[in-house]
């Protein structure tokens, strides 16, 4: 290291500590030649890979820069966006990986922003997500009232009659179809994956829905349920002469009606990231992580879920999330959700049900491959 002052170049080493919780290293050097004594910091070296493949050091300012445009007008102070691009940093250097997605930044913002104000958080959120309609806005807002506070749980998820968006479904909201190419088949690992992000579990996805049979006279956009619970409303209903007493068999007896209302209507699915004869898990390799979470000011450790169940090329902040705050069951209980498998099924056969009981499937085999899918 040359000397700051005389531009020496070598300097001895007098004194190392360890600094900001073991991130880094202080250093305590005197130059040998003009005999004057200064300061240097080793850190590991964090850099950011972008979309377009660009790679460049990690820039705690760049973070703050971005959350205090989203902040405009807001009661937050100078010291507050500085902790939080702290909390940023060494939430993605707990990582322990050198290189994170850009991806990854953003939703590491997302959670401490949230906490800090929520006004600037649906700002940014809808920049980062690309919200592109107020219905969006609506879905973001269902959620923070459902959990205004992280909790480590998933929320539950409301009743199918209830007149409001479905939490986990906003993503699914502001994602589009697109058209049918005739470009190679896709891989079928990657959009199980993007899958689960779609269902509001991770980064934000943006598979294909399924293909909707040319004969149809409906769209799908997957388990697009608000869809579905419009085009519900707009049905026209059934007279009915008497009607059971019984609460739940007074909802068997209309979902039955609407069943044979519906059945000469009902969405006929085609395959397109699944394979006939193979489960969509069995196309995917996972693999047992251990969860662990630490104050990081005083190392104590705040949770702590071991031999967790990820698809291997699952990031670990990725896995990290969704075993903080998706998995449902008090932890150390044999009800914990334990696997990705567990809350993906949990959350679509929910839809799958309610499609078959409503009469939105033409056939079960369309119910089927709406699930694999």
């Amino acid at each position: 290291m040359h000397c700051p002052y005389c531009r020496h170049t070598d300097s001895k080493v007098l004194d190392s500590r360890v600094a900001e919780d073991g991130s880094s290293i202080r250093r305590r050097r005197q130059c040998p030649s003009c005999t004057r004594r200064f300061t240097t910091i080793e850190q590991m070296q964090l850099v950011v890979v972008k979309r377009s493949g660009v790679v460049e050091a990690f820039n705690r300012d760049k973070v703050i820069t971005g959350v205090r445009k989203a902040c405009k007008g807001r009661p937050v102070t100078q010291d507050q966006l500085a902790r939080l691009g702290q909390l940023v940093e060494d939430s993605l250097r707990a990582g322990g990986q050198p290189e994170v997605p850009a991806d990854e930044v953003g939703v590491a913002i997302l959670g401490p922003l949230r906490e800090l104000d929520q006004v600037a958080y649906l700002r940014f959120a809808s920049v980062y997500r690309q919200f592109g309609s107020v219905d969006d806005f609506e879905a973001e807002i269902a959620l923070l009232r459902v959990e205004p506070e992280p909790t480590g749980l998933e929320p539950l998820l409301p009743d199918t009659q209830a007149d409001r968006w479905v939490p986990t479904s906003r993503a699914n909201a502001r994602s589009a179809p697109t058209p049918r190419t005739s470009s190679p088949r896709p891989d079928p690992v990657r959009p199980a994956a993007r899958k689960a992000h779609d269902l509001g579990v991770g980064p934000r996805g943006r598979g294909r829905p399924a293909r909707v049979h040319p004969g149809s006279t409906h769209q799908s956009h997957s388990s697009h349920d608000c869809a579905a619970d419009r085009g519900l409303r707009e049905r026209p209903k059934m007279t009915e002469t008497t009607r059971p007493t019984n609460g739940r068999a007074d909802k068997r007896a209309r979902g039955a009606s609407r069943t044979a209302e519906s059945s000469s209507t009902g969405l006929s699915i085609e395959r397109v990231f699944t394979t006939a004869g193979v489960h969509p898990y069995d196309e995917v390799t996972w693999e047992h992580r251990d969860v662990v979470q630490t104050n990081w000011k005083t190392g104590e450790v705040v949770f702590e879920q071991r031999a967790v169940e990820f698809p291997d090329f699952w990031s670990v902040n990725a896995s990290t999330i969704v075993t903080t705050k998706y998995f449902r069951g008090a932890l150390g209980t044999p009800v914990r959700e334990h696997s990705l498998r567990a809350l993906i099924d949990r959350v679509v056969k929910t839809y799958r049900k309610a499609g078959r009981d409503y009469g939105y499937f033409a056939d079960p085999d369309s119910a089927e491959i709406f699930e694999h899918e």
